[in-house]
């Protein structure tokens, strides 16, 4: 594995004023991108405008995070760890592992965005999102 990091979720539209705010604290590099810069197709309800993804690298750390589609975010559930894994093999062996009585959100597949990503809930109720480059 290469590196494990945060990744906050934030009630619709919060995302992009939250992370300009650490990137205002912390300095780095912000980088923002839309769901209509995606490509993708958005799912009921979600504004364009929204963030699917955002990142700010700091010498210190990197700090993920996106709006969640909704307004009703729940302090603790906006938070899950994401685990950089070094290939789509290692997503595959973790991912086993950590769902084993857990809750599969999206099993691992190939992305548009050029990943192979997966996203679970272990059975203690931590939230994980397992990617890899191909």
């Amino acid at each position: 594995m290469k590196s494990s990091n945060p990744y906050l979720f934030f009630n619709q539209g919060k995302c992009r004023a939250a992370m300009e705010f650490y990137q205002k604290t912390f300095g780095g590099e912000l980088q923002v991108m839309t769901a209509d810069q995606a490509g993708s197709n958005l799912p009921p309800g979600m504004d364009p405008k929204s963030v699917m993804h955002s990142s700010l690298k700091t010498p210190a750390f990197l700090l993920m995070a996106s709006d969640n589609g909704k307004s009703d975010t729940t302090v603790g559930d906006n938070v899950c760890i994401y685990l950089d894994c070094s290939d789509p093999a290692e997503v595959d062996t973790l991912f086993a592992k950590l769902a084993a009585g857990g809750e599969s959100s999206m099993k691992p597949e190939k992305t548009f965005w050029g990943a192979y990503f997966g996203s679970l809930t272990d059975a203690y109720g931590i939230s994980w999102m397992l990617s890899a480059n191909f």
